[in-house]
């Protein structure tokens, strides 16, 4: 039992999901090599990330594949598992969004909220997600092997 507990605080600490539907990915992704003239910054976004939306209470897994990235836009697919938290109904779901590229952070709209990536210099993605209320959730997420 003690093991339980420690394996499971190991995955929350670490970001990793430890129950709850895992975030459905469509079967048509389709990652785009970046153009060889993209500055690396940006270039080193694109591909599958993983990792835990956590605020307020609240645990929601996350996986953003950034299936093509230029200097002004990008499009990936967002998805998300079973919400984790003492607050939570939100089902497992996914869908496609757009953004801009700016100042080395990836921004996008889900209807009222936004969500905005970092990619930062240890190489995982800083995540913010906004909702119209101001609610923030904040993500650390890890790049994943193809």
């Amino acid at each position: 039992m003690r093991s339980s507990i420690w394996v499971a605080a190991f995955l929350i600490a670490s970001g990793g999901a430890i129950a709850g539907a895992e975030p459905p990915i469509p079967a048509d992704v389709n990652v785009v090599t970046p153009d060889a003239a993209l500055p690396a910054p940006l270039a080193g976004y694109a591909g599958r990330w993983s990792g835990m939306w956590i605020g307020a209470g609240d645990r929601l897994p996350h996986i953003l594949i950034v299936e093509k990235i230029s200097p002004e836009s990008f499009s990936a697919v967002y998805a998300w598992g079973d919400s984790q938290g003492e607050y939570g109904s939100l089902k497992a779901g996914s869908r496609r969004i757009t953004g801009t590229v700016a100042d080395g952070k990836l921004s996008a709209k889900l209807g009222q909220a936004s969500v905005v990536y970092i990619l930062k210099d240890d190489g995982t993605i800083a995540g913010t997600f906004t909702n119209a209320r101001g609610f923030e959730s904040k993500a650390t997420l890890k790049k994943q092997k193809s």
